[in-house]
């Protein structure tokens, strides 16, 4: 405990409870989107890489567009480019418009946008032509949603914690988000000893991006707060 203990005076040096609580509200929602930065620099890789390529440049245009229009607040024009990229896109923008397309649908913020970037997501997981990577990229999305969502007491989370135990062993590209989707699980199901664990080896593993590091040091206070409480 030594160890934890010291840890845990650092960030609390750094970080005062009224805005970890605000943080913790938002949390569910930002750990399903915390992969854009990387889809950002695959998008930047492929427009050089392809750059030369007429029909690459012109869905480009049209990529750049729909972000426009999402900057704007504009998500209807938006989401008729992403659609109309998703089916005839070129490259690696048909599944890049797709998650655009899933994006774009959960921040509408309604019902019927959500279940159809839900299906967006199970489609691209689906199939077998797009990259592995990519497929459980989707995977991952999905279940960021699906754990804000469901109670502590629904067993789908036992489902979605065996899946993530795998990717977890194989440290794929998404190793650090699967871990971080674990956490939140343990901690809904109120498993928050093995919850603090989660987050404490995120937030110490020195090749934990940044941002997700940050989430990792603020969930570790979180329950270390509520651990305390318990105790008493």
């Amino acid at each position: 405990m030594q160890k934890f203990d010291e840890f845990l005076n650092d960030v609390q040096e750094d970080m005062r409870q009224a805005k970890i609580e605000k943080y913790w509200k938002r949390y569910g929602k930002q750990a399903v989107f915390a992969c854009t930065l990387v889809l950002g620099a695959a998008v930047a890789h492929t427009l050089y890489k392809n750059h030369q390529n007429k029909l690459i440049l012109e869905t480009s245009d049209k990529f750049i567009a729909a972000q426009n229009f999402i900057a704007s607040n504009n998500l209807k024009d938006a989401l008729t480019i992403f659609n109309d990229l998703s089916n005839s896109g070129a490259g690696f923008y048909k599944t890049l418009s797709l998650f655009s397309q899933a994006g774009t649908l959960f921040k509408q913020e309604t019902a019927d946008a959500t279940e159809e970037a839900m299906l967006i997501l199970k489609k691209i997981e689906n199939d077998t032509s797009i990259e592995k990577n990519y497929r459980e990229l989707a995977e991952i999305l999905r279940f960021g949603h699906e754990i804000n969502t469901l109670k502590g007491t629904d067993k789908m989370l036992d489902a979605i914690r065996l899946r993530l135990d795998t990717l977890i062993k194989e440290k794929g590209a998404w190793y650090y988000l699967a871990l971080e989707l674990k956490g939140v699980i343990l901690y809904k199901i109120a498993a928050y000893s093995e919850s603090v664990e989660t987050f404490l080896s995120l937030a110490q593993d020195k090749d934990t991006p940044n941002a997700l590091k940050l989430r990792a040091q603020l969930m570790t206070q979180v329950l270390a707060s509520k651990l305390n409480i318990l105790k008493k």
